[in-house]
């Protein structure tokens, strides 16, 4: 029996009702093709009932696609017999608000979906109740993949309500949401939501399409706090910092090129043109030495030499993409994180697989090596009961380095883990999740934790790092980063808000008016923030006085 029909388009483009009931008799169906047929405006009032006549037999259809047919709400009931869908194609249709809690259902009963076009139709339209109810069917499981929702007019509050709801499907690899109503507003918004989200590779966002890894490091410092290493593989020109609010760095690049530029002054050091160039570099980390730049793409390990370039070696071990790299600090080794659950210590020299780290329940996302190099920590998604996996707790675990034993189990992060590190006198462990929690490194146990204001729930702190005394905590969240004193737990500053965009990476370094003036003086010392902000450039802001100095 016929197990696929596609009548698009097609000699048949005025079926009638006879044509629907007939394909119905073929139960085996498991992918039908409709496309461009006009079945609303052939079927006129007979559409709804023919369709459902249809679509009620075809228990084992997994691929459906009803694209410009003038399907309106009205017909959408007839879509309700369908639990088996994998792939459902609406797009160029005239769906609006009556239509949603007809989608809703739709969704929700077909549990396996991965793909969902819902583009060009009547969305405008959408008022705050209809999204929160297509929302909530987005909500109800989390199989979805590729969702488009492009060319709608959705406007800032159904654009918000429906980010959030895609916020829960963490397997998203690409989403839509092109020539809408949104306004800037929105947009942030919008990015803000998707850009926790592990598995996102491609996010069309207004007229802009990025490539949206924000969780990963597209950043790196070397050692003395000099140099800052990155990587661009697209650039929102109408992102940057505010005037007077922070110094751009190396804001354009070929794709395949890392940037290495001077922090203070801002000026490009070097481009290494790569001996092989690759996109999508995930997570970059530069040796203690500075010889070295270590960088992920995909579930590869690339090693390039800091000063010419040169591919040194590229190794392969994780089974799914790596999420976070570090090194030791004597140089020797370093160590990968992946959403294989487990991390992998290489040989800096040779290549050679050391140890492999294995325990964790879910995607590790982030890890850092202790300072004096006898422990790893690493970050994740840990196991609970909550209806969506990331809203259970996270799970931080301290290794030895040397025997690969798992030592400790840091508690105390609600949401999942996206950044780690190790204080520089290697007594505290800071992890973040929704609050950071600063731990004792020996013990394991809570010292403190700080909280910082969402405007999004769904969001999470993207990066968190130490000043190189240890007495500040800088973390990225949303569109700003905040500065906390360590000890006291006070605030001290919030910066970057105007820049409205994701923060990829994250690093502080010591600054002193010295090395600016050229005077030898003793002057005035602080520390400098360097962010990588999501879809823009590399920015450094001023000197972060020490409260002793203050």
């Amino acid at each position: 029996p016929a197990r696929t029909s596609s009548l698009s388009p097609c000699s048949l483009n005025e079926l009638k009702c006879n044509d629907l009931q007939a394909l119905g008799r073929l139960s085996s169906l498991t992918s039908l093709d409709l496309r461009d047929n006009m079945l609303v405006n052939h079927l006129l009032g007979d559409a709804a009932e023919s369709m459902t006549s249809m679509l009620q037999f075809l228990t084992e259809l997994k691929h459906l696609n009803l694209s410009g047919n003038f399907v309106t709400a009205n017909e959408l009931v007839a879509l309700s017999p369908l639990s088996s869908l994998t792939s459902l194609d609406l797009s160029g249709n005239e769906i609006d608000d009556d239509g949603a809690e007809y989608l809703a259902q739709i969704i929700t009963a077909n549990s396996q979906l991965h793909h969902l076009d819902l583009s060009r139709n009547s969305f405008d339209r959408f008022g705050a109740d209809a999204a929160e109810c297509l929302a909530m069917g987005l909500k109800a499981h989390s199989s979805l993949t590729s969702v488009n929702l492009s060319f709608n007019g959705l406007g800032l509050q159904a654009g918000r309500a429906i980010a959030s709801a895609l916020a829960h499907h963490h397997g998203l690899v690409s989403v839509n949401l092109r020539n809408n109503k949104m306004g800037k507003g929105g947009f942030k918004a919008v990015a803000g939501r998707l850009g926790q989200l592990l598995n996102l590779e491609d996010c069309w966002l207004e007229k802009y399409v990025f490539n949206a890894r924000p969780r990963f490091k597209h950043l790196a410092v070397n050692a003395d706090g000099g140099k800052v290493a990155s990587v661009f593989e697209k650039v929102d020109s109408g992102s940057g910092a505010a005037e007077g609010e922070g110094v751009p760095v190396a804001t354009e690049a070929a794709v395949g090129k890392i940037l290495v530029s001077d922090i203070s002054s801002g000026k490009r050091v070097t481009v290494l043109e790569l001996e092989r160039p690759v996109k999508n570099v995930d997570v970059l980390a530069w040796s203690p030495d500075g010889s070295k730049i270590v960088g992920c793409v995909g579930c590869a390990v690339v090693v390039w030499d800091a000063c010419s370039g040169v591919t040194l070696r590229e190794m392969q071990g994780h089974a799914e993409e790596v999420c976070a790299v570090a090194w030791s600090p004597d140089n020797t080794n370093f160590v990968t994180a992946s959403r294989d659950k487990t991390l992998i210590i290489w040989d800096a020299v040779t290549g050679a697989r050391v140890l492999t780290l294995e325990g964790h329940s879910f995607a590790v996302a982030a890890v850092d090596w202790s300072p004096d190099g006898s422990r790893i920590v690493s970050g994740g998604q840990g196991l609970g009961t909550a209806a969506f996996p990331w809203d259970n707790p996270g799970e931080v675990f301290v290794w030895d380095a040397a025997s690969g034993e798992r030592l400790l189990v840091l508690r105390g992060n609600r949401r999942c883990v996206r950044a780690v590190s190790w204080s520089p006198d290697g007594m505290c462990i800071a992890s973040a999740s929704d609050r950071v929690v600063i731990s004792d490194a020996r013990t394991g146990h809570e010292i403190s934790s700080l909280s910082v204001s969402f405007e999004q729930p769904d969001c999470g702190i993207s990066s968190v790092a130490w000043s190189p005394d240890g007495d500040q905590l800088a973390v990225g969240v949303e569109g700003k980063i905040v500065v906390w004193e360590a000890n006291s737990g006070r605030q001290i500053a919030e910066i970057g808000e105007n820049i409205g965009a994701h923060i990829t990476g994250l690093a502080m370094v010591s600054r002193h008016e010295e090395r600016e003036s050229g005077t030898g003086s003793s002057g005035a010392s602080g520390n400098t923030i360097v962010s990588r902000f999501f879809g823009g450039g590399v920015v450094v802001w001023g000197c972060m006085k020490k409260a002793s100095s203050c």
